[in-house]
């Protein structure tokens, strides 16, 4: 998702489309991965199909190059492909399930619903009147999914038909367990309660903030909770963000804004609460907030 903005169509496009058919009649598309069949008897055989994919898109399924250097043409390029096909075939799906069923409400998950920027072409769209998305998408919402099943079918419950609006599900811990692990670490530190204004303070002065309250997120994604907060009208808190995290300088970050201030940034926002999700900005927006505006004037808010 962070590098495809970086690159352009090239060949990578026609050769990972060569393994999608998209005019069967009865799903709404399938992969066609002919070279690369299960080969009974190997314990990983599941990733043959992939190796074959990579091996034909690019020699050795490794491009040359150091993902913290400058970017490689290679890299951008087929990123933006991967980006671009994905798009496509979860377009095709959505328009697919519309007609096929009738509904005007689309929730997704799997691992793939974890790419914000296919979930924004969904959404832009229109196919749907209203998008939900897992915010545990991947393997990790998994236990969820398992837990419905046993309280319905073994237990005999039944789930409620409902919105998730919350997921501050895990652990939490006390202000006398963050005092040692505070002081253990020989930390300069002071209790403020909650009064935020000397952290509005420090981050005004261009200061990067640990934050850290109440429970864990359930998911992939830091919502406010467990996050890093910064300055988002200074550019350069981009890299110095990234460079905290241990990430590549290319990658974008997340803005954290109030929803009814959404429709002055972005075109078209929804109420969107676990980022996962993007939306693109609105004309000079991306000049009031350079840190959190990537190369294709979007954001995963």
């Amino acid at each position: 998702m962070g590098l495809a903005p970086y690159g352009k169509t090239s060949k990578y496009n026609e050769k990972l489309k060569s393994f999608i058919r998209f005019d069967d009649k009865d799903y709404p598309f399938r992969f066609d991965v002919s070279g690369g069949q299960r080969v009974k008897g190997t314990g990983a055989d599941y990733i043959l199909p992939y190796k074959f994919i990579a091996n034909s898109l690019y020699p050795d399924s490794r491009v040359p190059w150091d993902v913290r250097g400058e970017l490689h043409p290679d890299a951008v390029d087929l990123a933006w492909a991967v980006q671009a096909v994905t798009e496509e075939a979860m377009l095709h799906l959505a328009r697919w399930a519309r007609e096929h069923t009738g509904e005007d409400k689309l929730v997704l998950a799997g691992g793939v619903a974890l790419n914000a920027k296919a979930n924004m072409a969904v959404h832009y769209a229109r196919f749907f009147n209203d998008m939900f998305i897992f915010p545990a998408a991947n393997d990790a919402g998994t236990p969820i999914g398992a837990a419905a099943w046993v309280y319905e079918h073994v237990l005999g419950g039944k789930m409620k038909r409902e919105r998730l609006r919350t997921v501050y599900l895990g652990p939490e811990y006390g202000d006398d367990e963050v005092k040692k692990v505070v002081e253990r670490g020989g930390w300069n530190a002071r209790y403020i309660g909650d009064d935020v204004n000397p952290v509005v303070d420090l981050v005004v002065k261009g200061h990067v903030v640990a934050w850290y309250q109440g429970r864990a997120e359930l998911g992939p994604r830091a919502l406010g909770n467990r996050s890093i907060v910064a300055d988002l009208g200074r550019k350069n808190m981009w890299s110095v963000v990234n460079k905290i995290k241990g990430r590549e300088w290319w990658g974008p970050l997340a803005p954290s804004l109030l929803e009814e201030d959404a429709d002055k940034y972005f075109m078209d926002p929804v109420p969107h609460q676990f980022m996962i999700l993007m939306f693109r900005y609105r004309g000079e927006m991306c000049e009031v907030v350079p840190a959190v505006c990537h190369v294709d004037q979007t954001a995963r808010p």
